[in-house]
């Protein structure tokens, strides 16, 4: 499946929000710095999270639907200069026995393919020519998580354990269920996420903090440009007038 438009739209709420213009770089809506930031109430905070979830900051002509079309699919950026070209290197973060995704990558561009998930309680395994299965999740320290144990690692070691130190992430896709929130800033930190040309995130979030705020201006500063996004019906927040969802699709390019 492939579109050749992209969405945007605006959450209602706040008037101040929707009207400053120190709030917009160019043409495109951006999060302001903590001074502005901290004066806002919860309410401004939500409507800010969504509105910036839901506003597209760079024009991708050729969206390619990889993978299921319902739950489990993502979207990749087409265009030449943003597509993977062989040999390439993919990184999937959260799985559940959904290989929808990465099977399509790996019959699209042929790339090599590391999928990560601790909680399908199995060893790693290879999947295929290009895919290889780790037992492992993302965090923002190396070592054990949870109750269950589950074996994590940051970014920056996992390219580290695998040899790719120096190397190009074509696309990086995390969908780990809040943990992105504790694993972004460590990525940034470290400077282990500059090296993805596309970044496909589900971003799970309730109620809003400063802190999930600034992690998504810091991907901003990192040169990250939402080109596409998707609410997930799967969870909804009534606002008056509206229905809206905690958890969003966001995909993002590298300029």
């Amino acid at each position: 499946m492939i579109y050749h438009t992209c969405k945007e739209d605006t959450v209602g709420g706040s008037q101040y929000i929707h009207n400053n213009k120190d709030m917009t770089d160019h043409t495109h809506f951006v999060i302001p710095e903590d001074k502005t930031l901290r004066n806002f109430s919860g309410t401004e905070l939500n409507v800010l999270y969504h509105r910036y979830l839901t506003s597209t900051q760079i024009h991708c002509k050729e969206v390619l639907r990889l993978g299921s079309v319902t739950d489990g699919g993502w979207n990749v950026c087409h265009d030449i200069q943003y597509r993977p070209s062989f040999p390439c290197l993919v990184y999937s973060f959260g799985i559940l026995w959904d290989f929808s995704f990465d099977d399509a990558v790996a019959d699209t561009y042929g790339c090599e393919i590391h999928s990560f998930d601790p909680s399908m309680k199995t060893t790693d395994f290879k999947r295929g020519n290009h895919i290889w299965f780790h037992n492992l999740g993302l965090s923002n320290e190396s070592g054990t998580y949870g109750k269950n144990k589950w074996k994590v690692s940051t970014l920056q070691d996992i390219f580290k354990d695998l040899n790719h130190t120096s190397k190009v992430l074509d696309i990086l896709k995390i969908d780990i269920e809040w943990m992105e929130w504790q694993s972004l800033p460590n990525m940034i930190k470290t400077g282990a996420l500059t090296s993805a040309k596309q970044l496909l995130m589900e971003f799970h979030g309730g109620s809003v903090s400063l802190q999930m705020l600034q992690t998504l201006r810091s991907i901003y500063n990192e040169g990250y440009r939402i080109y596409w996004y998707h609410r997930n019906p799967t969870g909804k927040i009534n606002w008056k007038f509206m229905e809206n969802s905690p958890y969003y699709e966001v995909y993002f390019l590298k300029i």
